[in-house]
């Protein structure tokens, strides 16, 4: 019963759903978003607009992890890039239940609300699991980068200066303790 009053209302609540996740974002990025839904003229358009569709059936289907986390990923790598707020990031799945409870004509028992209310819940908590992971990677390879910008400029010293880099280089290695780098003519 559940299930067939969601897939009853799907259009709506996909497109109620969409518009909230699209008001996430400044004016002008929201219309440009919501305008244009070609796949490759508006790849984060066409993200959100698949992504949510496919998100809500997920929700209908029983909200499993797996599923669930596969269809998050996309949406959610794309606001960890963003530099959103975890909160701010996953709340639009939360959001959900509002949306629902404000739909007009649609109306469950009790104990439909209760299993609805933990399904998006679920998802939530799956969201939250997803963003973090995104924004793991992200930190990982700006320090990757950093790393090798840092190398790069080292070994750019290295060929200006030439053997007088070699010694800091050594230094270096005296200063992390790795015993078997040091010079033993020093």
């Amino acid at each position: 019963m559940l299930n067939r009053a969601l897939s009853d209302k799907r259009t709506t609540i996909v497109e109620r759903w969409l518009q909230v996740v699209l008001d996430t974002y400044p004016e002008d990025t929201a219309r440009s978003l919501r305008r244009e839904r070609d796949r490759f003229a508006n790849p984060a358009g066409y993200l959100f607009t698949h992504g949510i569709g496919a998100l809500f059936d997920e929700l209908v289907a029983g909200a499993r992890d797996e599923q669930s986390s596969a269809i998050l990923e996309d949406m959610l790598k794309l606001r960890a890039l963003q530099d959103f707020t975890p909160s701010r990031a996953v709340g639009f799945v939360g959001s959900l239940k509002g949306l629902l409870r404000d739909l007009p004509g649609f109306e469950l028992t009790s104990e439909q609300w209760m299993e609805l209310d933990g399904r998006i819940d679920r998802l939530q908590m799956c969201a939250f699991d997803v963003y973090m992971r995104c924004r793991e990677r992200v930190y990982e390879v700006r320090y990757n980068q950093l790393k090798k910008m840092n190398y790069t400029l080292l070994e750019r010293a290295n060929r200006m200066f030439g053997s007088s880099m070699a010694v800091s280089r050594d230094m270096t290695s005296d200063v992390s303790g790795d015993e078997e780098s040091r010079g033993e003519d020093r």
